[in-house]
């Protein structure tokens, strides 16, 4: 039975490519969208092969119609996903990616659409962080005008920009815990320096100490107000009119550059220690575990 079913697959397909129904297993999950659209296209073969083997259970051209559905759901569903696994993924691609499944489900007019539509939302009213997407969005581009999608009842919550005061209080909170964490960072890495009076230095080292003080870079924590708030808003001010961030405007954007939308990265991270770290190398220290990670991600960004 079997190899009269690839029979007629050969027979009604390409026959320099030789495909195969996708099944899934118990140790590997395949894609429904894979398994359903590679079923779609051998279809035809499909139906005259349970003909031909007198199938008490045909197929009829409902159940047909509702896998090509299935399929247009879950096109841009798959797409979505494999963007928000990227590891150069952040909290600004991610709304772009949101938004375009939204956009995508909303103009698929099918019930199946509008039910995984609505428990999407719900999913993720609780969990998306709105308030640091917004901030982020502003960083990026403080002019971005709304879109119809954003402006949808449905959608508005989810996808709705933060106010000004609320970015700004955000961006004081984000620049304290990086000046704060800049701060210790220093205070570790002072190392007793025996002081020189300037009485015991050469002309020659003279010479040279005005050539660095002369090619210093201003620091901007030297002349930075006592008010952070006020300081915020200049360069607020100054980011919406030139689209020149700031000194803190550039940290907190960096910062929240940094922030993954998903926890796919800390699970590959865990996926390749378990290829390391198996039944055959089972004895290595936690020093040679990291050690080992670190490379191999390291040698892997620089083929990329």
């Amino acid at each position: 039975m079997i190899q009269y079913f690839k029979n007629m697959l050969k027979k009604n397909t390409n026959k320099n490519r030789e495909l195969n129904l996708l099944l899934d297993c118990n140790t590997r999950w395949n894609s429904l969208f894979t398994m359903l659209e590679r079923f779609d296209l051998l279809k035809t073969s499909v139906k005259k092969a349970l003909i031909n083997l007198n199938n008490p259970v045909p197929f009829e051209e409902s159940d047909f119609q509702l896998i090509s559905e299935i399929i247009k759901v879950l096109a841009p569903v798959k797409l979505s996903v494999e963007a928000l696994c990227r590891s150069y993924a952040n909290l600004c691609t991610a709304d772009a990616t949101l938004k375009f499944l939204f956009q995508e489900l909303r103009d698929n007019d099918s019930i199946l659409a509008s039910k995984l539509k609505t428990h999407l939302l719900n999913r993720l009213k609780d969990r998306r962080r709105s308030e640091l997407s917004g901030v982020l969005n502003y960083l990026q581009n403080p002019h971005t005008e709304k879109t119809e999608l954003e402006t949808n009842c449905d959608l508005k919550e989810l996808f709705s920009s933060p106010s000004k005061m609320t970015i700004k209080k955000q961006i004081i909170l984000l620049a304290g815990k990086i000046e704060n964490s800049d701060n210790e960072e220093n205070d570790m890495n002072i190392e007793p320096t025996q002081t020189t009076s300037k009485t015991d230095l050469t002309l020659k080292e003279k010479l040279q100490n005005e050539i660095e003080n002369s090619m210093k870079i201003i620091n901007p924590e030297a002349f930075k107000e006592t008010d952070l708030s006020k300081i915020i808003k200049q360069e607020m001010n100054l980011f919406e009119a030139s689209s020149t961030r700031g000194h803190n405007l550039e940290k907190a954007y960096k910062n929240l550059l940094t922030i993954p939308p998903t926890s796919i990265e800390p699970e590959r991270a865990f996926s390749a220690a378990s290829y390391l770290c198996n039944k055959l190398r089972s004895m290595l220290s936690d020093e040679t575990l990291d050690a080992l990670l670190f490379l191999r991600f390291y040698f892997r960004g620089l083929n990329k």
